[in-house]
């Protein structure tokens, strides 16, 4: 082998061992500061505030992560005791988006937002999907397919069922920023089964439709273009003495207009109309339906809560804001944790050229520039100390290469600068280190593992001879 195969060689094993190298390490300094960061935040506070089946709200809290040691307090800081059966003495508020979403850029759709499964049963010969255009001003129809005989059943768009494709003007008027998860998710996050689990509610750009998948038909419930999203609710529950609760009434439709909220029931019949304040217009909240009609809102901003209690006709009778305690991990903690589990610039930068949206901690619809840029915002004091620590075992590289008067010293330097210590690790353990003893011509102490002295090519005198040697 030649002498540029060979370091081709060396250099393959070495980054064989460095990916061994880096995952050992990731795996036991993860291991390390999930220890370490336990300790450090076993005193941190985090509260939550929950909802009992009444729709009282109650405020959580524990410490660290010592969530079975978790206490209730009303908001007027009154103790409880909240008796619960695998949580169902509380209950979830049923999420409305707010109108924001139809102001963010659209940055087009994924398959998963664009092919959504809507029926689904093992015991059933049947599966339906919805199918998006993927377009803003975006199209959908409903399509099955019979797992027996593996061949389509027909299709479903705003004329009914059909035996082909139906054409675009007949298709279901969907914008596309509805059926992305980044924005929310305004269409298929509010399809909801009835009990039945036949019917599909889909709300578009011109109301909301009821389509019965099983029985092939569409039914307009609410002509309306000016719908922001819509929920399907189960109404207020009451919980017993044993905490265990279930609602008394049936299934309803919330839909969100600009300024109102409308309550149906499943066949499109108004029974409420809630108009919201103006300061519930904008934002996205959850609505919790209470007894004798009244309604609570809730907000979430900035890990605070705004409630409103609403009574039929958009009054307001009770308004509380609930200031929430959660200390969570410090960002000089967060950068130092990253910094020693993924000790490489490359791949920390690598990974957030590729998606900044992580690193940034922000939607998806956000440019991939401005992505970007947040992003590095966040993660310099990672790059920097990694690049800090990158350089000094570079250095430590080039030291050991003009020690042992090896070849390719740039490429390994750039090896280790890049990659780190994983990198370093790779670098030590792709060969073995020869002794380095003093020259008997020069003096320097150099390799042995050569005839000549790499320092003044003179060769290596040869082996006082003992007496046992066999000269054939």
């Amino acid at each position: 082998m030649n002498m540029r195969g060979e370091q081709f060689k060396y250099l393959a094993l070495a980054i064989l061992l460095s990916i061994g190298a880096g995952l050992a390490w990731g795996f036991a300094s993860g291991w390390g500061t999930s220890i370490i960061n336990d300790i450090a935040s076993s005193g941190n506070v985090h509260e939550q505030l929950q909802f009992l089946r009444d729709g009282t709200p109650v405020i959580q809290s524990y410490g660290g992560r010592n969530y079975p040691t978790r206490a209730f307090r009303k908001l007027d800081g009154t103790n409880i005791e909240v008796v619960e059966v695998v949580d169902d003495g509380f209950r979830n508020g049923e999420w409305l988006q707010g109108p924001e979403y139809r102001d963010k850029p659209f940055a087009g759709l994924r398959w998963n937002s664009r092919i959504i499964c809507v029926y689904w049963y093992w015991y059933d010969s049947e599966v339906w999907y919805f199918v998006h255009d993927g377009k803003l001003q975006g199209h959908g129809y409903y399509v099955g397919y019979d797992k027996i005989a593996k061949a389509a059943i027909g299709y479903i768009g705003c004329d009914g069922f059909r035996p082909d494709e139906p054409p675009l003007d007949r298709q279901f008027p969907v914008d596309g920023r509805r059926m992305s998860n980044a924005y929310g998710g305004t269409a298929m996050i509010d399809c909801y089964y009835d009990r039945s689990r036949k019917v599909n509610y889909l709300l578009c750009d011109d109301g909301l439709r009821a389509v019965n998948v099983k029985k092939r038909t569409v039914t307009l419930v609410r002509k309306d273009d000016d719908l922001i999203s819509a929920a399907m609710s189960t109404g207020p529950g009451s919980a017993d003495e044993t905490g265990s609760a279930e609602s008394k009434h049936a299934p309803t439709m919330l839909l969100r207009t600009p300024d109102r909220v409308v309550v149906l029931t499943a066949d499109g019949k108004e029974i409420e109309n809630y108009p919201l304040p103006p300061e519930l217009r904008q934002d996205n909240f959850q609505w919790i339906g209470l007894p004798g009609g009244k309604t609570l809102v809730y907000q979430s901003i900035f890990g605070n809560a705004e409630l409103f209690w609403l009574e039929a006709g958009g009054k307001t009778v009770r308004h509380e804001h609930v200031e929430l305690v959660n200390q969570g991990q410090s960002d000089f903690m967060r950068d130092t944790t990253t910094s020693v589990i993924v000790p490489s610039p490359a791949l920390i930068a690598g990974f957030t050229v590729c998606y900044p949206w992580g690193p940034a901690e922000c939607p998806r619809y956000w440019k991939y520039s401005d992505a970007l840029r947040q992003a590095f915002a966040k993660i310099w004091p990672v790059l920097l100390a990694t690049g800090i620590v990158s350089i000094v075992l570079a250095c430590v590289c080039y030291r050991r290469q003009r020690k042992y008067g090896l070849l390719w010293t740039g490429v390994w330097i750039v090896f280790v600068l890049l990659f780190g210590l994983p990198a370093f690790f790779g670098y030590l353990a792709h060969r073995a280190w020869p002794a380095r003893l003093p020259c008997p011509h020069c003096g320097q102490r150099v390799p042995r593992d050569r005839p000549a002295c790499f320092a003044c090519n003179r060769d290596f005198p040869p082996p006082a001879a003992k007496g046992i040697e066999v000269f054939a």
